[in-house]
């Protein structure tokens, strides 16, 4: 139960994350987007069903439509949106992604609610002399509403868990806790946001629950048959509309309970596990003797230096297995420290500052020195690289230019609100939004950006960004890298490590390619991938040719 028990506590304790919401407030949100969003659909949903529940035509093109609509990922079209739209458009595109998600559920609930409808009852009011739009609006709108209440609820249900993905791309709400406490492995505050998902989905679906059993007609609701089969089933009891209808309404009522027992199962399992459910896996802690694993950040310039470790290894007649993307220092950090994982591309300045946060080394070489010292004991470096890739405050030129800044001090000569973006991760680390108000004494509003960072600053939306220096988009976008007189951020040098089980074994092959690395030839590198869009296998091999290495 520990980790259910820390993520309870961690929601009452009501902690403040730098840059995410409040709790109240990521409510909010999460309410904002997912009725906002149903709201839409269903200006555009409800009426075609309800058109063609009453003529009794277009059902099968309904069907498909629905059907192609449930078949698209919401993540996979809330970034393509994004990348189309643009990155001041976010909200627009989370709105789309999610009106998308929420139009079959209340597709299906207006059109089945009508087309439940006994038509001996339909004949009759048009025996009355009633109009088709009178016969829309005081029959079959009134008999087919717990349907669509159902398809309400529905289609609420699965937007208001949906909406956690918004998170990736900076829009607050629930998921930004998941968001966040993943890359910092902080299983309560991911725990904890599941959990706030949850208990709102689970609210939610009670109250459409009890609208749903209000809003079925009185009539319908007294009338039963006269003549009850004691050994039929309940639903045969009905009249044939009733029937229909019980059938249909409980099938959906079932299929959102499944969904929110599913979830609450979920969430109680991975409480209930005695072990981190984020941990890796856990081994003898002694890496192969015949084989490298090599593993990589979730960045694509940390993957091209894994892989020319990889080809390098291997021309020398070594056996190696890629575990690339593994993702940031909080989670593959255990896995090196186990011996899963033997060698990794790493930068010496942020992998000191994880071990010793409070590091009083800055310059390249006595960070090297520190970090050795800082390691655990079965783990090394290898020779460091010059070339460097480290974190950065960097601006507009056109903001550098109207405030004149050239080093982060001047940021407080700035008279507009500073909003800082980067990745979720960067609100903790010690050269985040705390590190830049206790050096600098800056003070900014951190907006998680993710992966469209560059994008945003570029855009506007946020006019400082934590950019790594060796990023192409440097040049490519006219930035500017502020000056760190105070040492914010440390040295940041390539630098390999490795378990020292097998460090003798490949300490030649890997630096002969660290010396060969330079930081021009870094930037290089990395403007094959973002420009050029080659592979990183493509870009290793073709460099190994170049530096005579292959």
């Amino acid at each position: 139960m520990n980790a259910f028990v820390d993520a309870i506590a961690w929601i009452l304790s009501g902690v403040q994350v730098p840059g995410a919401p409040t709790i109240p407030e990521a409510f909010a949100q999460q309410l904002a987007y997912t009725f906002g969003s149903v709201v839409v659909a269903a200006v555009v949903a409800v009426p075609l069903g309800w058109l063609i529940g009453h003529t009794g035509r277009g059902r099968d093109v309904a069907v498909a439509i629905s059907g192609a609509a449930r078949a698209i990922p919401s993540f996979g079209l809330l970034i393509l949106l994004v990348l189309v739209m643009g990155v001041l458009h976010k909200p627009e595109a989370a709105v789309i992604t999610f009106v998308v998600l929420a139009i079959p559920s209340l597709l299906s609930g207006a059109y089945s609610g009508l087309e439940a409808i006994d038509r001996s009852t339909i004949d009759a009011a048009r025996a009355t002399g009633m109009t088709e739009w009178q016969i829309l609006w005081r029959v079959e709108v009134p008999l087919g509403l717990p349907l669509l209440v159902a398809g309400f609820r529905a289609a609420t249900l699965q937007v208001v868990a949906t909406v956690t993905i918004a998170a990736y791309v900076g829009l607050g709400g629930l998921g930004q806790y998941i968001i966040t406490g993943l890359p910092l492995r902080r299983i309560d505050m991911v725990l904890g946001g599941a959990i706030l998902v949850a208990a709102l989905a689970l609210v939610l679906d009670g109250l459409f629950a009890a609208l749903q059993r209000a809003v079925v007609p009185r009539g319908v609701r007294l009338d039963r048959p006269r003549r009850p089969n004691p050994s039929a089933a309940p639903t045969e009891n009905l009249a044939p509309p009733q029937r229909e209808k019980k059938t249909m309404s409980t099938r959906m009522t079932r299929l959102a309970g499944l969904g929110a027992a599913v979830t609450a199962a979920a969430l109680v399992l991975a409480g209930c596990a005695s072990s981190n459910p984020l941990a890796p896996e856990t081994g003898d802690g002694t890496p192969s003797s015949d084989t490298i694993v090599i593993g990589s950040q979730a960045y694509y310039s940390n993957e091209i230096i894994a892989e020319i470790y990889a080809q390098a290894l291997e021309g020398a007649g070594f056996t190696v297995d890629r575990q690339f993307n593994i993702g940031q220092r909080d989670a593959y950090l255990p896995e090196i420290e186990s011996g899963a994982i033997t060698l990794f591309p790493e930068y010496s300045g942020n992998l000191l500052q994880f071990f010793e946060p409070d590091t009083t080394a800055r310059t390249p070489d006595d960070v090297y020195a520190a970090l050795q010292d800082a390691l655990p004991s079965n783990l090394t470096v290898l020779d460091q690289s010059t070339a460097s890739d480290q974190d950065s405050y960097t601006v507009t030129s056109a903001f550098a230019s109207q405030y004149g800044l050239e080093s982060i001090a001047d940021l407080s000569k700035v008279t507009v609100p500073l909003v800082l973006g980067g990745p979720p991760e960067l609100a903790e680390r010690p050269y985040g939004p705390t590190g830049l108000k206790d050096t600098y004494g800056v003070d900014v509003t951190f907006q998680p950006t993710g992966d469209t960072t560059v994008e945003d600053l570029v855009a506007g939306t946020v006019n400082v960004a934590n950019v790594f220096t060796a990023d192409p988009s440097i040049q490519t976008q006219d930035l500017v890298v502020l000056d760190d007189p105070e040492g914010l951020f440390l040295a940041s040098n390539v630098v390999p490590l490795v378990n020292k089980d097998v460090a003798d074994d490949i300490a030649d092959v890997i630096n002969e390619v660290s010396a060969a690395l330079t930081p021009e030839g870094l930037v290089a590198l990395n403007v094959q991938s973002t420009v050029d869009q080659k592979s990183a296998a493509q870009i290793a091999t073709q460099w190994l040719q170049d530096n005579d290495l292959s």
